[in-house]
């Protein structure tokens, strides 16, 4: 069950003052809906595995499973691309995209990819993305939860359409198994669980029948649409107290809004007092423990930054490791250092080259506060950015 609120998120009001209780599918219903899914999965792989027994008979089996290495994968890639490019067309800011072992972080101009493999169990793939809070969120909810298995659906209808091209029946009958495995991840829009004694997940097709049929209300997106509203350029200092409330929780997360929100404020103490409290809040379990270790690392590398600065103290910046893993996600970090660095040397020029790759790379972030939140920071750090050294 979920919180209530007075306002749709389809824009129209609510009648009335009575709360109500937000719609949410049964956990039997659930289990039903990803035995679904997995029947659906194994008719598509059926499917295409007969079509290569009608193509070169018993060997099929042979011919079959390099077929799936190169289906299942393209198939993916085309889920998770049509929800990129669904979230997208509809407004949405994408933070990050992962397709299989590949996280994919989108950049003003360009991407950000890695090959990573964490111990905590994640879906195939996924896309976090973010709506507009100043639109109507029901369609674009709906389009970007069908828009995966739109794209899957229309890339093995392209191929589909060549088998009458195909002159042997082997071809045709291999091209067809094909076209079934290419539909495999079509079967993600039932709910899933990763292996299945696990809790079973929501998935684009709950999803859509949600926004659908029991368009949820404010307070049910409140967070989304906080995170939202800072991807699209509002400093965790300039938020309102609603949004601030949200986001400054005691949890992982909220202690590094807390952090960018006292940094942004020129708070370097109450930042470094934060490293007492982001050690009592590190998950115990593994997989969460897995989930939150690159938001920890970062917000420690933040944490000695703000000691080094209180104490005026290059020795105290973040190691280059520490500096190396923070790159991951644009972080201005490692820039942000050597402009330090430099300026407690006065060596002006150093200090000029590092402010403004701080501030380039910044700007080529997704996350278009977080220029925003360089430039209130170097404003704390050294006045009038403009008239410090190597601006005259």
């Amino acid at each position: 069950m979920r919180s209530q609120g007075r306002r749709n998120m389809d824009g129209n009001d609510r009648e009335g003052n009575e709360p109500r209780t937000e719609w949410s599918p049964s956990p039997a219903w659930l289990r039903f809906g990803a035995s679904a899914g997995r029947v659906v999965a194994c008719v598509l792989f059926s499917a295409g595995y007969l079509c290569d027994v009608a193509a070169v008979g018993g060997v099929a089996w042979v011919y079959f499973f390099p077929t799936l290495m190169v289906a299942i994968p393209i198939g993916r890639i085309a889920y998770e691309s049509g929800r990129y490019v669904a979230a997208r067309r509809s407004g949405m800011v994408v933070a990050v995209m992962r397709i299989g072992p590949v996280d994919v972080v989108p950049r003003r101009k360009g991407w950000h990819v890695r090959w990573k493999h964490y111990i905590h169990p994640l879906p195939a793939g996924y896309v976090h993305a973010l709506p507009d809070p100043s639109r109507p969120l029901r369609m674009p909810m709906i389009r970007f939860a069908l828009g995966g298995a739109v794209a899957t659906v229309a890339l093995a209808t392209l191929v589909a359409s060549t088998i009458p091209l195909l002159h042997t029946y082997v071809e045709r009958w291999s091209m067809a198994g094909l076209a079934a495995a290419l539909l495999i991840p079509v079967s993600s829009l039932f709910p899933n669980s990763l292996i299945p004694a696990s809790p079973v997940l929501e998935s684009g097709g709950v999803m859509a029948w949600r926004w659908w049929k029991h368009p949820p209300a404010e307070a049910w997106m409140a967070r989304p649409l906080a995170l939202s509203r800072v991807l699209r350029g509002t400093p965790i200092s300039a938020l309102g107290p609603e949004d601030l409330d949200i986001l400054l929780d005691e949890s992982v997360s909220g202690t590094w809004y807390a952090l960018k929100r006292h940094q942004q404020r020129g708070e370097w103490t109450r930042v470094t007092d934060l490293g007492h409290r982001i050690d009592t809040l590190i998950p115990e379990h593994r997989y969460a423990k897995s989930a939150f270790a690159e938001l920890v690392d970062v917000t420690r590398s933040e944490i000695a930054f703000a000691a080094a600065v209180t104490d005026r103290d290059a020795t105290r910046l973040p190691t280059p490791d520490a500096l190396r893993l923070s790159r991951w996600g644009d972080s201005p970090l490692a820039a942000r250092c050597a402009a330090w660095r430099a300026h407690l040397a006065g060596d002006g020029e150093a200090w000029r080259r590092a402010m403004d790759e701080c501030i380039r790379i910044a700007e080529n972030s997704v996350d278009r506060s977080l220029a925003a939140s360089e430039r209130l920071i170097a404003g704390q750090l050294y006045g009038d950015v403009e008239a410090s050294p190597g601006r005259q």
